[in-house]
């Protein structure tokens, strides 16, 4: 009996099940997805193509009997769900009871199964509940990375689908009940422990697994962590992939290292990291941990690092969107950051300003400075340096702040204010998200606007503060770090006027204006 659709999801996979449906077929009403391609090869073959969100279910018409929820990472409504006039089924990367939830294969892996599945139930119950349709099982492959048992799921989706298929048309929708008794879960903001940090004392298997059941290959984005070396402070390195090696020592000691890999004693035996990288995803040479004895977390600072990335989990998206979409402010003078800071400071009147106030005259300085009207700039919080405390090589220490400074002063700060009420709203978020999402690039900002900081923020070139600028000397001359002061203090001083447009606000002094003209003047 041939029956009716709508299909939603984000990746290939809900192609080659369409593809099924159609040479069975089946009709699809409609596919509901954001992935381009997708939506490219459903017109192509003259299905209408629906973007998820809001209003959805209205904006499904047609009768249907079926909805597919195929790599589907959405909530799907209940409104859209009751339209289906026969019910849901979704697809699930795990051998359901068991690792219901998110990123199953990961999990499995972390846990040293032997073997791994995947799962058609209906959607019906709770998350991951319904009724079974189908399933296949079968030998986790040895040595397998989280993509290559990704991929392997996607192979037993796509020979699985027609026995889903086989029971719709024939009536036998209903499925079988699972036995809940057994069923585990693993939440979207689930975590590795530690955020995936080597525990030197582990066996080299343990420590090896952990590598590989994090390892989605260089195109595909992360949810989780990479696995990480604590190499000394502020230096935490990104392990891409390892294998075990011959060797002993004590734990954390590198016994060899080469452009080729380094070799690292552990709990029992070694293990060889084969591929580093920083925690933007900059390849590291091996052999640049040669001589070292890695540092190891105490059970304290591990459980410090479990829990603030629990609470960072539950804003990563959004940060990692922003830092998708990242347009940095630029100042002039301001050099590539190399080796070691110098930090030094000057004093700049914040023209008693306070709050949004301040903040908002600065981003207006730093707008106009960098001939831009929309920009973001890093932003560290006041309580922010205390929140992450211990774990602070572990975590931003600022964050991304989006400024819109194409209005008036008014109407800059209106934005700003909700703006800072969404960032303190959240926690920071772990310094390897760069690295995790491909379409990023930096999480490193030149510029940090911190109110209440009394230092330089880790890795910037200039942190302004309430009443002080401190720079890099390095990478900021004494003579431009004066100037910035200097001209910042005249637009702060001039920005108490909510009906001044940004862009009129004065950036030079008086002196600085009649030099400038005499000059002009001169020349002409």
């Amino acid at each position: 009996m041939n029956f009716s659709s709508y299909l939603m999801g984000a990746e290939s996979l809900l192609v080659q099940c369409a593809e099924i449906l159609l040479q069975r077929g089946h009709t699809i009403r409609g596919v509901i997805s954001d992935n381009r391609e997708i939506a490219g090869w459903a017109r192509g073959r003259g299905i209408p193509v629906l973007e998820p969100g809001k209003g959805l279910a209205e904006r499904i018409t047609e009768d249907f009997d079926w909805f597919f929820s195929i790599a589907n990472l959405r909530i799907v409504p209940d409104t859209v769900l009751a339209k289906a006039k026969q019910g849901a089924v979704n697809f699930h990367d795990g051998p359901l009871p068991k690792y219901a939830g998110l990123n199953a294969p990961n999990w499995a892996l972390l846990h040293d199964e032997a073997q791994h599945g995947v799962t058609w139930h209906r959607i019906e119950g709770g998350v991951d509940e319904g009724n079974v349709l189908a399933q296949r099982f079968f030998e986790v492959p040895a040595l397998a990375t989280a993509l290559e048992l990704n991929q392997r799921c996607y192979e037993a989706a796509i020979e699985s689908f027609p026995e889903v298929l086989d029971k719709l048309e024939q009536g036998q929708g209903k499925g079988e009940p699972q036995d809940l008794s057994r069923r585990t879960y693993f939440a979207k903001n689930d975590r590795p422990e530690a955020m995936a940090l080597v525990d030197w004392s582990k066996d080299a298997d343990a420590i090896v697994r952990l590598v590989r059941a994090l390892d989605y290959g260089p195109k595909y984005p992360n949810p989780l962590a990479f696995t990480k070396i604590w190499v000394d402070a502020g230096d935490v390195v990104l392990v891409r992939a390892a294998e075990v090696a011959q060797g002993s020592g004590s734990p954390g000691q590198v016994l060899e290292a080469s452009p080729e890999g380094a070799i690292v004693a552990c709990g029992t035996g070694a293990v060889k990291l084969l591929a580093l990288s920083d925690e933007e995803g900059r390849p590291r040479c091996p052999s640049t941990l040669a001589g070292k004895t890695l540092r190891q977390a105490d059970a304290a600072l591990r459980k410090s690092i479990t829990d603030k990335n629990a609470e960072a989990a539950a804003a990563e998206d959004f940060w990692a969107k922003r830092l998708e979409q990242l347009d940095l402010v630029e100042v002039s003078g301001v050099s590539a950051a190399s080796g070691a800071a110098s930090p030094d400071q000057v004093s700049c009147d914040p023209a008693g300003l306070e709050g949004a106030a301040w903040v908002t005259g600065v981003a207006a300085f730093l707008g106009r400075v960098g001939n831009k009207t929309r920009f973001h700039v890093g932003y560290r919080g006041a309580r922010l340096p205390e929140a992450i405390g211990d774990a602070s090589d572990f975590f931003a220490p600022a964050v991304p702040l989006d400024c819109d400074v194409s209005g008036t002063v008014g109407s800059a700060q209106a934005l700003l204010d909700k703006e800072l009420s969404r960032v303190h709203e959240r926690f920071t978020f772990p310094k390897d998200l760069v690295a995790r999402r491909p379409q990023a690039t930096t999480a490193r900002f030149d510029v940090v606007i911190a109110p209440a900081a009394t230092e330089l923020a880790p890795g910037s070139a200039i942190t302004v503060t309430r009443g002080t600028v401190f720079f890099d000397g390095v990478r900021l001359s004494k003579a431009d770090a004066e100037t910035f002061a200097r001209r910042l203090g005249v637009l702060l001083a001039a920005a108490g006027e909510d009906e001044t447009p940004v862009a009129k606000l004065p950036l030079l002094t008086d002196v600085e204006r009649r030099r400038m003209l005499h000059e002009w003047n001169a020349t002409g």
